[in-house]
């Protein structure tokens, strides 16, 4: 079997349909669908059992709940196919020619991975928003040495585990999973990734829809939970790239960094006690000391690093929170 999709399905009974068909309607049928059940509490176990019931190629696994993350890692465990890709439940691809181009590209260039593009939905808005056209053709074939620094100096690297087409058996002999239980494990479990350096290719297509907005879903609401969880993925991303040699680390530690700038801006958007800002911005702080300016490939890192050379990290953090509060990021 070429391709695996998995999708975890929590809380999402009004989007999985949509998912769903979307995945069964491609032109290609050398795939199964496997849908994870992460003990959702709506209708979505029943929705699984029915897409089962009437398609071979799909599969459903229930499992007590334990995160996107932990239903994710069933499903690599459980998949059987040349390729994994991963799907959220609230998303879906607007294409019925996925795998026709993801597997084209993996069969002319024998990557370990395929990265694709995508759109953003507002469900409040119901509006789409595109990205910048992408050319990345010319980057097919390369290693992750050859690759890195490009992609972090564009503003290119892409982290979702739902951007990529990758090889199982790349994932599974280097065993790369998610960490279970924490948000924004996609972070960490892609610089887990290219810390193994995998031949990378591209395809130009721009056919999975991320849809935002939505209220039930997991990503709606940040708070000290989820800042907690951002600072460990932070830190085990760090860990990672520290172990790996200056043509790979510069350009991870550097996009780290862009994270940790968005983590240092968001801490004075959120409402907190005293004492969690206080921990927060500590575990911030240290990250920066020593790398916020070394690793610069980022421009927005290159310029935080300056005023962090003129006031340290508490100047850069209120200017990154004043910034993000009256503008965006």
């Amino acid at each position: 079997m070429k391709f695996s999709v998995i999708v975890p399905v929590y809380k999402a009974e009004d989007c999985l349909p949509q998912c769903v068909e979307s995945i069964l309607n491609q032109d290609y049928n050398d795939f199964e669908l496997i849908l994870v059940d992460d003990g959702s509490p709506d209708n979505c176990p029943a929705l699984c059992d029915d897409y089962a019931k009437k398609d071979s190629r799909v599969k459903a696994i229930h499992k007590q709940n334990g995160g996107a993350s932990d239903a994710r890692n069933v499903g690599i465990k459980s998949a059987v196919g040349d390729y994994l890709m991963f799907v959220d439940s609230d998303d879906y691809w607007d294409s019925t020619s996925v795998f026709n181009s993801v597997n084209a590209m993996f069969d002319k260039t024998n990557s370990d991975l395929v990265q694709f593009g995508h759109k953003k939905f507002f469900n409040a808005d119901n509006k789409f928003v595109l990205p910048p056209e992408r050319d990345m053709s010319s980057y097919n074939g390369y290693s992750t040495k050859e690759i890195l620094s490009t992609l972090v100096q564009t503003n290119k690297l892409t982290i979702a585990a739902w951007s990529m087409a990758i090889s199982r058996d790349f994932i599974v002999n280097n065993e790369i999973y998610f960490i279970k239980g924490k948000k924004t494990e996609d972070l960490e479990w892609a610089v887990h990734l290219y810390t193994h350096e995998p031949k990378w290719s591209f395809v130009d297509d721009v056919f999975y829809v991320y849809r935002t907005q939505r209220a039930n879903s997991v990503t709606a609401t940040i708070d000290y939970k989820h800042l907690c969880d951002y600072c460990f993925i932070l830190e085990k991303s760090i860990e990672q790239a520290e172990k790996c040699d200056e043509a790979v680390k510069s350009p991870l530690m550097s996009y780290l960094m862009y994270q940790v700038l968005i983590a240092s801006a968001v801490v004075y958007k959120v409402t907190l006690s005293k004492e969690q800002r206080k921990e927060i911005v500590s575990r911030l702080k240290a990250m920066c000391i020593g790398n916020i300016k070394k690793y610069t490939l980022n421009k927005k890192v290159k310029l935080a690093g300056c005023i962090y050379r003129l006031g340290g990290y508490n100047l850069m953090a209120r200017v990154l929170g004043f910034y993000l509060n009256n503008r965006g990021r």
